[in-house]
């Protein structure tokens, strides 16, 4: 969303490399004749069908499903540390404008106003890393804010197991990490839009809906805020991401489902 890019070069760059995909897209006739000819058409997330010419040839051939997934079992049950003060807000992924982190300080830091223990931990490098600290130093939370480099995948978990709530405000189609923390039984905090709203859902934890700068970084400071001040709620939609994990997004389950399609289209 334009409303929420961090700097003109960034929408510019993003802009860009959108308008490059469509040109190759539409110029490429075997796309288009693989929209027509297609029984099926599988894409990451119902956006996919919204777009032109899936819409307007295919969609009713369009269904939607994610290209990612856990193991079972990524995750033990969780358990709180005795004696800790403060939630930590934990925060994980490559370090480039898609992913929404200076969303995620910003919230962070309007946040932090009203609870001082609190802490964020970002894991991830990438070329926006020193704006996005020159970011944390200007507004003030030096000191509850830690940037951690890339972290092999089992040291990364381990982190997910110590956080009580995960926030990633990200524009992206996919996003791993998210159904990672929802294995450990975290609540996400997320924008409504993308792979993340999507996962998520109305039960994994809270999604904060894409209006201007302003309206979505207070949408954000108020979920955690919200998710701060009720432990019992933080536990119920960490329960309920796990769940919805299990449910829907198992790598284990995944052959049922291809399955399905490829006999479904060969019996009709």
């Amino acid at each position: 969303p334009a409303s929420l890019a961090p700097s003109l070069g960034a929408l510019l760059a993003d802009r860009l490399r959108y308008l490059a995909q469509c040109v190759f897209r539409f110029a490429d006739p075997l796309y288009w004749l693989s929209v027509i000819r297609a029984r099926l058409i599988v894409g990451i997330g119902p956006a996919v069908g919204r777009t032109f010419p899936i819409s307007l040839l295919s969609a009713d051939k369009f269904i939607g499903h994610p290209a990612i997934g856990v193991e079972s079992g990524i995750a033990p049950a969780r358990h709180p540390e005795l004696g800790r003060r403060g939630v930590r807000v934990l925060t994980v992924g490559r370090l480039v404008p898609i992913k929404g982190f200076h969303l995620a300080i910003r919230a962070f830091a309007k946040f932090a106003q009203a609870h001082a223990d609190a802490t964020l931990l970002i894991v991830g490098r990438g070329p926006e890393k020193d704006r996005l600290a020159a970011l944390v130093r200007a507004l003030g939370i030096a000191g509850q804010v830690t940037f951690r480099d890339w972290l092999p995948r089992d040291e990364a978990l381990r982190e997910m197991g110590r956080a009580d709530i995960f926030l990633y405000p990200s524009f992206e189609g996919g996003g791993m990490v998210v159904l990672e923390a929802m294995a450990h039984g975290l609540p996400v905090v997320c924008l409504d839009y993308g792979g993340a709203g999507e996962m998520v859902g109305e039960d994994g934890g809270i999604r904060v809906p894409v209006g201007t700068m302003e309206d979505t970084v207070d949408g954000l400071a108020a979920a955690l805020a919200e998710l701060a001040s009720d432990e019992s709620r933080r536990h119920r939609l960490g329960t309920a991401a796990r769940d919805r994990v299990n449910a829907r997004y198992l790598w284990d389950g995944r052959q049922h489902v291809l399955h399905q399609w490829y006999t479904e289209l060969l019996q009709s």
